[in-house]
């Protein structure tokens, strides 16, 4: 009976039924909390765009953007907080809403990652519209990825979501990508 007790404690974490590691909740700001599986670090914004060239790294949006990056063994994790000056004007109707994603913002996002679209989903969270997408697209060696991400906006904030996994498909890490976009904890 002893052996099957331990055997029992042993094989918990193997069967995912062991008590999770905690994440680290980072409150971007009075609106939005998201979890990171450790303290992620804040990326100068301002100073990435302006060593990749950009010609627009010194307008105020870029100067006023934040990121949060943190990277373990199953990917990257990448919080973009973009802010807008002026309310953003959207569709009143969820299904105008819908098609304008579908057919304006989704294929910008596309073709600025110079990706192709696999999977995309539009929903909600709290009242507030959800883009998830998946797309394939090169990596930061140059290899195709398929990468995942995920933006809501709240009042005149973007907030973007990505996931891009160590092993360049997702598969194996989908758990960790998962408690990364569900993280999202939002106070209105």
């Amino acid at each position: 009976m002893k052996f099957i007790i331990l055997a029992s404690l042993l094989l918990l974490p193997e069967l995912g039924l062991a008590q999770k590691k905690p994440w680290t909740p980072i409150a971007v700001d009075k609106h939005l909390t998201v979890s990171f599986p450790s303290k992620p670090d804040e990326m100068d914004v301002p100073g990435t765009m302006a060593a990749q060239g950009a010609s627009n790294a010194n307008s105020p949006r870029i100067q006023a953007s934040r990121a949060y990056r943190q990277e373990d063994a199953c990917g990257m994790y990448v919080l973009v907080c973009v802010p807008l000056f002026e309310d953003p004007q959207l569709p009143i109707t969820q299904s105008a809403r819908e098609n304008y994603y579908k057919t304006r913002t989704i294929p910008l996002l596309i073709k600025h990652a110079r990706g192709q679209l696999l999977s995309q989903k539009i929903g909600s969270i709290d009242g507030l519209d959800v883009i998830t997408l998946s797309y394939r697209a090169l990596g930061a060696t140059g290899k195709p990825t398929i990468k995942f991400f995920r933006q809501i906006i709240m009042g005149r904030t973007i907030y973007q979501l990505y996931f891009v996994p160590a092993d360049n498909i997702g598969k194996s890490c989908e758990v960790q990508r998962l408690r990364f976009f569900n993280s999202i904890s939002i106070k209105k």
